[in-house]
């Protein structure tokens, strides 16, 4: 789990370094000498789309997590359960639709939901999601 995350906060940032890396080029392809307000562009856009995929994930997990802790789905588990992956993906669309990185929205998003969502499930949506998280 340790190497998984590890690889995902890498992933993140080199597509991160990679995007602010193409504004670089695209701001000094029609500019003479305005390497200090490239590198300055360059530093904003990364923490930007950094933090503000971060962000989209914090919300999209708490938003989750609060939605599963205020509804209860133990009438229908397979419900529970569909609808836990379904909203998990919620963080990937939305961080991708803004232009941030979706893969560093949704591990963070996983992260909220894992320390909250997680507990507000049933014991089979429980068992459920731990089976087909484990087995992927």
């Amino acid at each position: 789990m340790i190497v998984f995350g590890e690889s995902a906060i890498n992933d993140a940032v080199s597509i991160a370094l990679a995007r602010s890396a193409e504004n670089v080029a695209y701001m000094t392809e029609n500019q003479e000498n305005i390497m200090l307000e490239a590198s300055i562009g360059t530093l904003t856009h990364f923490l930007i789309y950094f933090f503000g995929s971060m962000l989209v994930g914090a919300i999209c997990g708490i938003i989750v997590s609060y939605i599963f802790a205020k509804i209860d789905f133990y009438v229908v588990p397979w419900i529970e359960t569909g609808l836990f992956f379904i909203l998990s993906y919620l963080p990937y669309i939305l961080s991708e639709s803004l232009g941030l990185s979706g893969i560093l929205a949704i591990l963070i998003s996983a992260i909220f939901m894992r320390n909250y969502a997680f507990h507000s499930l049933s014991p089979v949506g429980q068992l459920t999601v731990e089976n087909i998280v484990g087995m992927t």
